[in-house]
């Protein structure tokens, strides 16, 4: 969908990287890989919509954590 990546070697096997930018609020210390709506947006949208972060990157990274795991 867009954004920056990457292939990076990590123990000599090929890992894919995307690039999320957090905002402003998602850089702040009690919302590091929070999860939570901290934009208000409504549960049909999607990542993208909206205040520009849906949902929020970390949740982006939430899930690609338990998908890898």
């Amino acid at each position: 969908m867009g954004g920056r990546s990457a292939l990076l070697k990590v123990d000599g096997r090929p890992v894919f990287v995307k690039e999320v930018p957090l905002t402003e609020r998602e850089r702040l210390p009690e919302h590091t890989r929070s999860t939570a709506n901290l934009f208000g947006i409504p549960a049909f949208c999607q990542y993208g919509v909206g205040s520009g972060s849906g949902f929020g990157a970390w949740r982006e990274v939430g899930v690609h954590t338990m998908t890898t795991n």
